[in-house]
């Protein structure tokens, strides 16, 4: 019987703030954070939380 694996290491809670007058006109998609948001969690090995 397999049981699930836990993650050994504490949740951490990340803030990503982006600015923009664009982005948030709605002249294009803020691609920046989503990828950075991407890129953060594969990088840590923690579970991560992100805050707006």
């Amino acid at each position: 019987m397999n049981t699930p694996q836990t993650n050994p290491f504490d949740a951490v809670r990340i803030g990503v703030v982006s600015v923009s007058d664009r982005a948030s006109s709605g002249v294009y998609e803020d691609k920046g954070v989503p990828a950075l948001q991407d890129w953060l969690t594969r990088a840590l090995k923690n579970p991560v939380q992100f805050e707006a």
